[in-house]
């Protein structure tokens, strides 16, 4: 399947718009010249200066190209699983982490979209594993974010506080 880059570009740039729009109403910190606002703004405005650069290459090019284009293998059983795995993870995750924990349940679900798109086992369940852990000890550690814990995480920080 393929989109027509000016409708693309266009989407992209109502997304920009609500997003600027959206993040000026986020409160500002007294005393403070650079409020939350700040990094939401920015991500809008690289967002509306890359849509606009899309909208003019597709609009100068010249060619008029269909809206969407299928192609045949769009209705298949494995593009479909494919494409409903990721909103099931995101369910998934929402479902289970307060209860199983971010590290069970992040790898389990990193795990299985791998397989769904054909990654081989050991590579799969190693890089589970090792993105889920990076990413709760990144949150947990450096950036003071707490994620939901079970009982792997706690066993996790009592390893390394033991260390």
């Amino acid at each position: 399947m393929k989109f027509n880059d000016a409708i693309i570009a266009v989407l992209l740039l109502a997304l920009a718009v609500a997003l600027f729009l959206g993040a000026r109403t986020l409160p500002s910190l007294p005393g403070q010249t650079v409020g939350p606002a700040l990094f939401p703004m920015t991500i809008a405005v690289a967002l509306a200066l890359t849509s606009v650069a899309i909208l003019l290459n597709a609009v100068s090019s010249g060619r008029m190209e269909p809206w969407v284009v299928l192609n045949d293998g769009i209705f298949s059983p494995r593009t479909l699983a494919s494409v409903l795995a990721v909103p099931a993870s995101v369910i998934a995750y929402m479902a289970f982490a307060d209860v199983a924990g971010f590290l069970a349940v992040s790898s389990g679900i990193l795990f299985g979209l791998m397989m769904v798109f054909r990654t081989k086992v050991g590579v799969a369940a190693s890089v589970s594993v090792l993105v889920s852990t990076g990413c709760f000890l990144l949150f947990r550690s450096v950036l003071m974010v707490p994620l939901p814990e079970g009982a792997v995480e706690r066993l996790l920080m009592e390893v390394l506080h033991a260390v």
